[in-house]
């Protein structure tokens, strides 16, 4: 097994320089997370990826589930501007491999659309030509203020189709091939991108996560006149994660660790502590900023919620859930 944690290690150190180019923010809409559970942990979840979030987290998650699962999430961010759903369903490992499908979308709408009021029917905006040229020359300012003159919304899509194979009891990978979808008022986007993951442990309750994303740099193609494209560059997420029973507060740790190099290489940390496998306590930190959570599970179901600091755009409550059958 040894080769497989090479391997890993070479994915998160050999990251081309291509992944910093202009077009690191193509496809933005990817990173908001999934889960109020993995948020509630910062974000440090590609080694845990335990749960029917993993077809976001990490495909290589997938084949360790043990029953179907279905999950689902729904938010309202940065004063109810943006508003982010997620649902996912997982089936765990037959001979076959395991199998997940997800969808995540994020909308912005009523976006003002801005004018100008046009006094003199010349189909620009009037503006002080103090030497009457017709040309607004440097130093000659705008007469009207804009105006709103409609609106138009931002929807951003994302379906993942995850499949997932175990190659030994302590080693697993998994396939996401997900469909993205823009569309910024009258004009639309499209791509395809893959990612691959694997969970490997290491030793008991010690386990090795990675996520290899957009390993073909994933095209998003616009409807525009110009046919512009954005793209999606390679990244990866890798992270370690500890999980110890403690059998005499009848409880569970878990500390997670994770960096992702999307953005120079950011690192995120995570705990969860689930007692008398009812009520769970998080804590986190999203790079520099503060996460928490609790979440309660009866049965089959479980409810989730996590805060999730912001110091420019405020903070954020997140809530999810989830059953498994």
């Amino acid at each position: 097994m040894k080769i497989y944690c090479l391997i890993l290690v070479f994915f998160v150190f050999a990251i081309p320089a291509s992944a910093q180019d202009k077009y690191k923010y193509a496809g933005e809409f990817l990173n908001v997370g999934a889960g109020a559970r993995a948020l509630g942990m910062g974000g440090a979840f590609v080694a845990v990826a335990d749960d029917a979030t993993t077809t976001y987290w990490s495909p290589g998650g997938l084949p360790s589930l043990k029953s179907r699962e279905l999950s689902f999430m729904y938010c309202q961010q940065f004063q109810s501007l943006v508003k982010t759903n997620f649902i996912s369903y997982v089936h765990p490992q037959t001979k076959w491999g395991a199998f997940g499908i997800s969808w995540l979308r994020l909308g912005v709408e009523d976006i003002p659309k801005t004018g100008y009021i046009d006094i003199n029917q010349n189909n620009m905006q009037d503006f002080d030509d103090k030497n009457e040229n017709g040309v607004k020359d440097p130093g000659e300012l705008y007469i009207e203020h804009p105006i709103q003159v409609g609106s138009f919304d931002d929807i951003e899509d994302g379906i993942f189709l995850t499949y997932g194979k175990k190659l030994s009891e302590i080693f697993s990978v998994g396939l996401n091939i997900k469909y993205i979808k823009q569309s910024l008022s009258s004009n639309t986007s499209t791509g395809i991108g893959f990612d691959i993951g694997a969970l490997y442990e290491i030793f008991e309750g010690f386990r090795l996560g990675v996520n290899l994303q957009d390993v073909t740099k994933t095209k998003l193609k616009w409807d525009s006149v110009t046919k512009h494209e954005d793209i999606i560059p390679f990244s990866v997420k890798f992270g370690v994660a500890y999980i110890k029973p403690i059998q005499p507060l009848k409880s569970l740790l878990t500390l997670s660790w994770s960096l992702d190099t999307k953005y120079n290489t950011e690192m995120h940390y995570g705990v969860e502590w689930w007692l008398l496998n009812t009520l769970a306590l998080r804590i986190g930190m999203n790079v520099d900023e503060l996460s928490a959570g609790v979440g309660l599970k009866i049965s089959a179901f479980q409810v989730d919620y996590a805060f999730i600091g912001h110091d420019d755009l405020g903070n954020t409550h997140r809530i999810s859930t989830s059953v498994k059958f």
